[in-house]
């Protein structure tokens, strides 16, 4: 997703016009006018979808994650953040 964000030279032409943002989509201003828009899905099998879950997965990631342009620093903080989660739910929640 980061690449396909950030670096349009990086992905296939089949995925060029999978993802937009809000901002694109509403001539408005919104709380999430940089956000990933999601798209309706009326399935199960749309949920599972790239164009759906990606979308869904980027936009529930922090700002300060998203914002990163450097792949190699997103990669990094990413995985800090996971790794992160895993520790407090070892010490606090077990």
């Amino acid at each position: 997703m980061h690449k396909c964000y950030y670096s349009s030279l990086a992905i296939l032409n089949v995925f060029k016009d999978y993802f937009h943002a809000n901002n694109v989509i509403h001539v408005y201003g919104t709380r999430s006018y940089d956000r990933l828009h999601l798209y309706t899905v009326n399935t199960s099998f749309g949920l599972k979808c790239i164009k759906f879950k990606g979308c869904l997965l980027w936009n529930s990631l922090p700002r300060s994650i998203t914002d990163i342009n450097s792949h190699v620093v997103f990669k990094k903080k990413l995985v800090r953040k996971h790794v992160d989660m895993i520790v407090f739910h070892y010490l606090y929640v077990v």
